[in-house]
């Protein structure tokens, strides 16, 4: 019996190595986009609590130059809050663009599962004619033994 062999085997073998790694890169790139909003949150939940603090301490007075110190420490986390704001939309922008390779990958791939398969039911469809036209070829010769038999009783 003949083994069933897909065509473009090669090329989907190629696009099933290149979905897992799609899917890698996809992933690192969500962990890094959630590493730095996490950071991004620390940061902003950091310089709102400073923030209340000089107010609740210029309230009760505090000297000049520990404000300026406490403003320019303020303005540094404002700095940063910015730059990891910029970073996180950077790798969002990255992490989309992973999703959406990954997304084209796929669709590749259904696309040679779905001729795969179609293939494959060409190939049975073959086999099982192939093996009727067997079978009739093994029968038909007793069959018309039988035949003449029956028709010449002598």
């Amino acid at each position: 019996m003949k083994k069933f062999a897909f065509t473009m085997q090669a090329l989907y073998d190629v696009k099933k190595a290149g979905e897992k790694q799609a899917l890698a890169e996809f992933a690192a790139a969500r962990n890094r986009l959630q590493q730095l909003e996490e950071k991004t949150d620390a940061c902003r939940t950091a310089l709102e609590r400073g923030q209340s603090r000089l107010e609740e301490q210029a309230k009760c007075g505090i000297p000049a130059c520990d404000f300026q110190n406490a403003c320019t420490y303020l303005k540094g986390q404002r700095q940063e809050l910015l730059a990891l704001e910029e970073e996180s939309c950077r790798a969002r922008d990255v992490a989309a663009e992973k999703q959406q390779a990954l997304r084209k990958i796929h669709q590749d791939g259904k696309a040679l599962e779905h001729l795969r398969e179609t293939q494959y039911r060409s190939f049975l469809a073959e086999q099982n004619a192939r093996e009727a036209r067997e079978t009739e070829d093994l029968l038909m010769p007793g069959m018309l033994k039988r035949l003449e038999k029956r028709d010449n009783p002598a």
